[in-house]
């Protein structure tokens, strides 16, 4: 049996369907104690899905529009438009700031943003991107030890480090479950 790194999405739905989880931020969330985890890992063993275990108790999510099987850090453009000195993996413990951001295809003039409060998570899009070639397509949430991770602000984690993705998750935008606010202001 060799390692997998992307559940399928029939694999989650069955998964899913055992343990009356209705939808993806549900799984996520579920999976973020160590128990569920582990029962996911029991699971995907069944169906000869191998998947590489995490060190630490806590795991975190990774969007992106492409399947990684590792992350490496990079610089990133700050809220003034600048790029950070620093190259970074960024993470989130929030499962729709992740879905989110694996569903973005921003082209130029999109722009998109998130606040992630300890309760509430709201989602925009720029004029941009709505007018623009911008667009949501279906992506990818990776899951990640979050060994070597620091937290920041707005339920963000970085890491300088490359990080190994444990497994991923196909996502599309209807597994959101908080709306995308059009953003008017820059």
């Amino acid at each position: 049996m060799r390692h997998k790194t992307l559940i399928s999405r029939n694999l989650l739905q069955i998964f899913m369907r055992q343990n009356k989880l209705e939808e993806t931020v549900a799984f996520l969330y579920f999976i973020g104690h160590k128990k569920n985890l582990q029962n996911f890992y029991a699971f995907c063993k069944k169906y000869n899905y191998l998947l590489h275990e995490p060190t630490s108790n806590k795991i975190l999510f990774h969007g992106s529009t492409k399947i990684i099987t590792a992350l490496e850090p990079s610089t990133s453009v700050n809220q003034k438009g600048r790029m950070e000195q620093t190259a970074f993996v960024y993470a989130t413990d929030d499962p729709n700031y992740a879905i989110f951001l694996a569903l973005l295809n921003i082209k130029e003039n999109g722009g998109a943003s998130v606040y992630a409060g300890s309760h509430l998570t709201k989602l925009s899009i720029s004029l941009g991107f709505v007018n623009g070639s911008s667009k949501l397509k279906d992506g990818h949430v990776h899951i990640i030890d979050s060994s070597g991770f620091k937290k920041t602000k707005n339920r963000e984690y970085k890491s300088n480090k490359k990080i190994e993705v444990l497994f991923s998750i196909p996502v599309s935008p209807e597994n959101l479950t908080v709306p995308i606010y059009l953003q008017i202001k820059p």
